[in-house]
């Protein structure tokens, strides 16, 4: 598998937020399209895409498990 080269930090979220350190993993999605509809816009997909393959490589699988996971993780 050949993975793209990397790409400059780009802007997440325009809005005035705290500082956060950069999650290296975010930029692989981060210029993905977003085409879900508004209603379906609660987070950042780039922000789901890397939470969910984080949760796959940590080895869970189906939606309690990841559930678990994340709650786990944000705790």
């Amino acid at each position: 598998m050949r993975l793209p080269p990397p790409v400059p930090p780009a802007v997440i979220d325009s809005r005035p937020e705290p500082a956060v350190e950069r999650i290296g993993i975010l930029e692989a999605f981060i210029d993905l399209p977003d085409v879900r509809k508004a209603a379906g816009k609660r987070h950042q997909m780039a922000l789901c895409l890397a939470l969910f393959t984080l949760v796959v490589t940590a080895g869970n699988r189906g939606f309690i498990a990841i559930g678990d996971w994340l709650a786990t993780v944000a705790s």
